[in-house]
């Protein structure tokens, strides 16, 4: 191979790297994005949940339990 041909391959590896690394600091980014999102949602739902339980404790059971379905 020549050395031209060797420098031309360098270039494109180089290239293809910065890429992957762009791509997955940005991945990096939604995901911590998307945690954030999930963990106000969470709080939300146990808010919901909570209130629900203290206005009208016989809708439901007031305690996460698994439920099997239907099936079992």
């Amino acid at each position: 191979m020549k050395l031209s041909q060797l420098k031309n391959r360098i270039d494109f590896l180089e290239g293809q790297i910065s890429f992957q690394e762009i791509t997955i600091e940005a991945l990096n980014q939604s995901i911590l994005t998307y945690q954030h999102d999930i963990r106000q949602l969470q709080k939300q739902c146990r808010f919901l949940f909570d209130n629900l339980c203290k206005q009208n404790p016989s809708l439901l059971d007031c305690q996460f339990e698994e439920i099997s379905p239907p099936h079992y």
